[in-house]
């Protein structure tokens, strides 16, 4: 049995801002969110019953913590890692903005939604950069990168920087700028864009595309490898 002793800072409001430093004896904590909300529990139970006027604030930082009041009662940071168990490829979407810029993003949410007709989608976080340039752009590409692509990858979702720079490209339809390179390339016309939360889903019809030989970069669990990491 682990004993882990921990501290919270929660702020309340009560004739001005004050600092509240929370300490806790907290039991079987070590990699269980399920004790956060133990923790929660009990915390928000002593405060209650000394009739504390911060009991909110740090009650809600502890449920923050246990996961418990997100959507879904989820600890969204264990979400995220259960979803990462599922490997993806890697791909920039590309578009023209309205002012003639090129706009470029990595994305792993790529996938094929229909044969008949050619329907493929990806999602965008809403707050994401160039999210207003793909919102109004009549076509995307889609570049699906190879496995000695990381570098473009690391490049395609920095910031504070040019992501085109150094990049050979070739105009498709739309202007979308097409990456030399790759192994597949689709040119979309965007049909559809759906709400997803805190992202968008935007459905393209596949206009032209093109594919290469070779192998796909492969992204799962927060790292990149190639098909030939994993056991046949």
């Amino acid at each position: 049995m682990c004993h882990v002793r921990t501290s919270v800072w929660a702020c309340c409001y009560a004739g001005g801002i004050r600092w509240l430093w929370i300490s806790a004896a907290e039991h079987f904590w070590k990699c269980n969110a399920g004790n956060w909300r133990l923790l929660a529990v009990g915390v928000r139970g002593s405060f209650l019953r000394q009739g504390s006027n911060v009991t909110y604030a740090a009650w809600r930082i502890l449920l923050k913590k246990s996961g418990r009041g997100q959507p879904g009662g989820f600890n969204l940071r264990d979400y995220r890692r259960a979803l990462g168990r599922f490997a993806t490829g890697v791909a920039v979407v590309t578009a023209r903005a309205a002012d003639g810029r090129r706009a470029g993003l990595t994305v792993n949410s790529f996938a094929s939604l229909s044969l008949e007709p050619p329907l493929v989608l990806w999602c965008l976080a809403r707050g994401a950069t160039h999210f207003a340039d793909f919102s109004a752009a009549a076509h995307f590409a889609v570049n699906v990168l190879g496995a000695r692509q990381y570098d473009l990858s690391r490049q395609f979702s920095a910031s504070g920087l040019d992501r085109f720079s150094g990049v050979e490209c070739i105009e498709g339809t739309g202007g979308c700028p097409l990456l030399v390179g790759v192994i597949a390339h689709f040119v979309c016309r965007t049909v559809k864009q759906h709400d997803g939360g805190d992202h968008v889903i935007f459905v393209g019809e596949v206009e032209e595309y093109e594919w290469f030989e070779g192998e796909p970069l492969v992204f799962h669990s927060g790292r990149y490898g190639v098909p030939a990491d994993f056991v046949e």
